[in-house]
């Protein structure tokens, strides 16, 4: 065959092939299954996640780990040598004093201290599934918000592959969730909209998981008394401030595993996904999605939300806004993402 019909035919597949995806793409965007719109919010935290430190999961010589010992408690070691299902390492401070040991596989898990993605599809869609048998409930009921959750770097890997979850609930291994830090606003899993919120319950690291959540039933005591003063059997949420103690973990969707300095790109990641599940999930119109000159409004700021109003909707659909009191004389900001926004509670 001439070299030049066969180089021909070489790009028109390359070509064919490209449409091809280019529809698929196209179809799973349109498409309004649960499963279709699950695979693209994990896409977007993976394509939004690249890079990240932590990503990497195949442990190596030299790598830093965690080592469950006899007494079931786990402590910070480095991998000498890798020897069929068998670990040889060395203890880090301040266990440097022990003898370096033989471990198994099963005992080892790698260090959980760098940013990474961690949305899991199963997690995904149990999120998707909840939040759509709540689309014609009150837009307060499925108002997404990005929260933080911090915990010991021991119980990352199982909040990565279970998701977060209350106590008395149990993992897919059999293991059970016992309260480790008290229960003062009522059993559940208590997150927060301020990154800094809870970074004591990370016993020293330096990333905790952030993660996409909706509120569901929240009640008020009756006859106008306010709001209750921990989370009540007949509701899925408590709020107090920032605090957030959500029932069940369909309520949550844990996105990122991220440091302080990586939260603010990895939120707008996450206001980005939260845009397309109020457009693919909830239904909701983009009219009703836009920011408008003059509305009171939350800007997302090192990780936590500040009172503001959209001073100008500019032509390429970034936003102008000026900071309400009692941040008034901070400078506007301009060029700022919708992403980053979100509308006060009751709007």
């Amino acid at each position: 065959m001439d070299l030049d019909i066969m180089t021909e035919d070489l790009a028109d597949h390359k070509a064919a092939h490209q449409m091809h995806e280019k529809m698929l793409d196209e179809d799973l965007k349109s498409s309004t299954s649960e499963v279709d719109i699950t695979a693209q919010i994990v896409e977007m935290a993976r394509s939004g996640g690249s890079g990240l430190p932590g990503n990497r999961s195949v442990m190596g010589e030299g790598d830093p780990v965690l080592v469950r010992w006899s007494d079931g408690h786990w402590y910070p070691a480095r991998v000498t040598s890798i020897h069929s299902q068998q670990y040889q390492v060395s203890w880090d401070p301040p266990y440097q004093c022990w003898a370096p040991e033989k471990v198994a596989e099963a005992s080892v898990i790698p260090r959980m201290n760098q940013p990474r993605e961690v949305c899991n599809f199963d997690v995904a869609l149990e999120f998707v599934k909840r939040l759509r048998s709540l689309k014609h409930r009150s837009s307060q009921s499925t108002r997404l918000e990005v929260v933080y959750h911090w915990t010991r770097e021991e119980n990352v890997n199982k909040i990565i592959e279970n998701n977060l979850k209350p106590p008395g609930a149990t993992n897919a291994d059999g293991t059970q969730i016992h309260v480790l830090n008290g229960e003062a606003f009522g059993r559940g899993i208590y997150a927060s909209t301020d990154v800094n919120y809870g970074r004591a319950y990370g016993a020293g690291l330096s990333c905790g998981f952030l993660c996409l959540a909706f509120p569901g039933h929240m009640g008020r005591t009756p006859h106008g008394k306010g709001i209750p003063k921990r989370l009540c059997k007949k509701d899925d949420c408590y709020q107090q401030g920032s605090l957030r103690v959500y029932r069940s973990s369909e309520q949550v969707l844990p996105l990122f595993f991220t440091d302080l300095p990586t939260a603010p790109r990895l939120s707008e990641v996450a206001q980005t996904i939260a845009r397309v599940l109020r457009e693919r999930v909830l239904e909701q119109s983009v009219t009703e999605l836009e920011f408008k000159k003059g509305e009171k409004v939350e800007v997302l700021w090192h990780g936590s939300y500040w009172q503001a109003e959209v001073a100008q909707v500019r032509a390429d659909g970034l936003l102008d806004v000026k900071w309400l009191f009692p941040f008034q004389t901070w400078p506007a900001e301009c060029g700022v993402s919708t992403a980053r926004l979100r509308r006060p509670e009751g709007h």
